[in-house]
């Protein structure tokens, strides 16, 4: 049996609509797969996972970002290809680690 506070990886393949409030306890999590799916939205509560190193979340329906992603100073990989966003949070360029933004398939102004 694992002790869900040492997974450090997690793909949601499929159509997932809305994320549990449960996931923003993994707070170990180096990499989060949550593309392909059906999601409007990311909550805030995603700032809760401050280890994560690689996040997809490309091929939703996403309008906009939450402000915390900011925060989640450890990240090396953002993809947001292929989602409804115009627009990334100002709060981005603190993700000095960053080294792969993925925005292909978007009409960013």
């Amino acid at each position: 049996h694992v002790a869900l506070t040492s997974i450090s990886f997690i793909s949601f393949p499929g159509r997932v609509r809305s994320l549990s409030s449960s996931l923003w306890t993994l707070t170990h999590l180096t990499a989060l797969h949550i593309n392909d799916n059906n999601l409007s939205r990311i909550p805030p509560d995603i700032g809760k996972l401050p280890h994560l190193i690689y996040l997809n979340l490309s091929s939703n329906k996403l309008r906009s970002l939450p402000a915390e992603l900011g925060n989640m100073v450890c990240l090396r990989e953002l993809l947001l290809n292929n989602n409804l966003l115009r627009v990334l949070p100002y709060e981005l360029g603190r993700l000095f680690q960053l080294q792969t933004l993925g925005l292909k398939g978007m009409y960013l102004f």
